[in-house]
Formats: structure tokens, C-alpha cells, sequence
């Protein structure tokens, strides 16, 4: 039986035929899972769109272990070699209970998706704040982001960590106070994009 739920038998592709014992806990599966975004690394596809399993880079019948290294995500129809066929046909079922098994573990790691994009956001919302801390102080708390400003952060955070990020922006009022005591603000942010954008080419061409 292929399913991750209660009671659970794992797919033979982790290993598992009918008389193996599990070797990968539920945890560790998680982990996986979260390393690798949720996302089949053969087709692409994400939860909740695709039920996700583990699969080994070298085979089980090859002597490959059941370690992080060896373990990658894969969707139910990629593990099985089965991604061309319709969907209507991959998950018909015989049994009800195989059917609820499914669904359990849909919703499971549909929670632990969502609970991994809740500290994103939350991770995202702080690293915000610290950049709008730095505007305020640069502009003797006369200024905060605004909606554009606050998507292009977004989007950087995407990129850099948030301490590059606060480093551009020292970078940037430190050359413009070349020019005058007090620069104004918003060039001060116009050049930080510049440096971020900048570095974001440098990055790619490495």
C-alpha cells in the first residue's frame, strides 16, 4: 500500500516491502518535506496539489540508505512513474479505507505546509519591521515604507537576508551624505534597490 497515514504502511520505494519495518520516522519525513519546500524535485508540482512522498536517489535495491542525503520529495505519480496518467486514474481505489488514508495524509501535510508558510510570514513581517526601523532612523523618524516600498523589500527578502539588506541601505545613505548632510530618503531607498539589484546580478553570474 503506498500511503503515509495512521496506522501506515510506506511506499515500497522507501524500502518497505510487506516484511520491513519502517526506518524513517515521521519526523524526519517532515524534514524532508520542509527542505525541499513541499515540492516534488522531479516534476515540480507543490502541496495541497499533489500527495508528496520520499524517494531514494540510489535505490533501496541498489544499497541505498534511508538517510537525509539519499531521500528526496516526490509526488504519488513521479514515484511511481506515473505522472502522464490522468488523475481520475491514478487515484481510483478499491477500498474506502486506502481512500481515507489518502485524504489523512492530504490533510497532514497540508498542516505542516501551512504552518511552514505561518513562520514564513511571520519571519517575513519581522525582518519589515527591521528595515523600516533603518528608514525611520536614517530620516529622523520622519519617514516609513509604504506599500511599494514594502513589496520591493518583500521581493528582496526573497534574495538576501535581512542584515544585507539593512547593509545596503547604510551603504547607500553613507555615499549619498558624500553629496549633502541630509539625504533625502526616498533617493536613499531608489539607491539601495540599486545596490540590491546589483548584487542580485552579481549572485546569478556566479
Amino acid at each position: 500500500m503506498p500511503f503515509l497515514c495512521s496506522g501506515i504502511r510506506y511506499p515500497e520505494r522507501l524500502g518497505m516491502g510487506r516484511g520491513d519495518k519502517m526506518a524513517i520516522s515521521s519526523k524526519l519525513r517532515f524534514e524532508i518535506f520542509k527542505r525541499d519546500g513541499f515540492k516534488c524535485q522531479y516534476c515540480g508540482r507543490k502541496t495541497p496539489d499533489v500527495i508528496l512522498e520520499l524517494d531514494h536517489i540510489i535505490p533501496k535495491t541498489k544499497k541505498g540508505k534511508d538517510d537525509v542525503q539519499n531521500l528526496i520529495t516526490s509526488c504519488f505519480e513521479c514515484n511511481r512513474g506515473k505522472a502522464g496518467t490522468p488523475l481520475e486514474q491514478v487515484f481510483v481505489r478499491k477500498d474506502l479505507k486506502e481512500d481515507l488514508c489518502l485524504l489523512a495524509e492530504k490533510e497532514l501535510q497540508l498542516k505542516e505546509y501551512n504552518k511552514l508558510l505561518a513562520r514564513k510570514r511571520k519571519r517575513e513581517k519581522r525582518d519589515i519591521n527591521k528595515v523600516n526601523i533603518k528608514v525611520q532612523e536614517l530620516s529622523n523618524g520622519t519617514k516609513v515604507l509604504g506599500d511599494p516600498g514594502i513589496r520591493s523589500i518583500r521581493f528582496f527578502l526573497s534574495i538576501f537576508p535581512v542584515e544585507k539588506i539593512l547593509e545596503a541601505f547604510e551603504l547607500a545613505y553613507n555615499r549619498l551624505s558624500d553629496k549633502s548632510d541630509h539625504p533625502d530618503i526616498g533617493n536613499v531607498f531608489k539607491y539601495t534597490c540599486g545596490i540590491l539589484h546589483n548584487w542580485r546580478r552579481r549572485q546569478n553570474a556566479q
